[in-house]
C-alpha cells in the first residue's frame, strides 16, 4: 500500500508495506555486538507509545536501525546517538538533505529524538532493500541501560 504522508516540512510517499515486509524478514540488528549498540536496542523497548507509533506508522522495527553513531555523554550523562532507518519510498515536497542542516530544518521532535527525511547521501543500505529509498535520519539523546559500564 503506497500512501501519501505529512509530516512537518515533508510529504512523503511511502509504501508502507513493502518497508514494514523488510523490516519484519531481515534481522538487521544482528551485525554487531558492542555495547554502544546493545545500549541503543534496549532503550527501544523504553521508547515512549509516541515515539512508537511514530516508527510504527512508518513500517519501521525501531530496533534495526540501519546505522547509527554514538558521540559521547551530555551533561546529564545521557548518550548521544545519531543514525538512519530507510524506507521504501520518495520524498515529494521538503528539504532532500538534512545531514548538514539540522539546526536550520523543522525537525520532527518525539521526546529526546530529533527526525528529518533525506534522499540525498543515502548510506549502509542492504543489497536487497527495495528501491526507491528514502533515509529517515535522527539525533537523540538516551540514557545508558546496560549494566556494561559506557567507554
Amino acid at each position: 500500500m503506497v500512501k501519501e504522508i505529512q509530516i512537518n516540512d515533508w510529504i512523503i510517499e511511502l509504501d508502507l508495506d513493502r518497508t514494514r515486509e523488510y523490516y519484519t524478514m531481515h534481522d538487521l540488528n544482528g551485525d554487531c555486538s558492542c555495547n554502544i549498540c546493545k545500549n541503543y536496542r534496549v532503550n527501544c523497548e523504553y521508547m515512549s507509545s509516541e515515539l512508537f507509533e511514530f516508527f510504527r506508522k512508518l513500517g519501521v522495527d525501531p530496533s534495526k536501525e540501519g546505522e547509527f553513531m554514538e558521540f559521547g555523554l551530555n551533561e546529564k550523562g545521557e548518550v548521544h546517538y545519531m543514525g538512519f532507518y530507510h524506507l521504501v519510498g520518495n520524498i515529494i515536497a521538503g528539504p532532500t538533505k538534512i545531514i548538514d542542516k539540522w539546526s536550520s530544518i523543522n525537525l520532527i521532535k518525539i521526546d529526546n529524538y530529533g527526525l528529518g527525511f533525506s534522499s540525498e547521501d543515502i548510506a549502509c543500505v542492504p543489497n536487497d532493500f527495495p528501491k526507491p529509498i528514502i533515509q529517515l535520519e535522527f539525533s537523540c539523546y538516551i540514557p545508558w541501560r546496560i549494566k556494561e559500564k559506557y567507554e
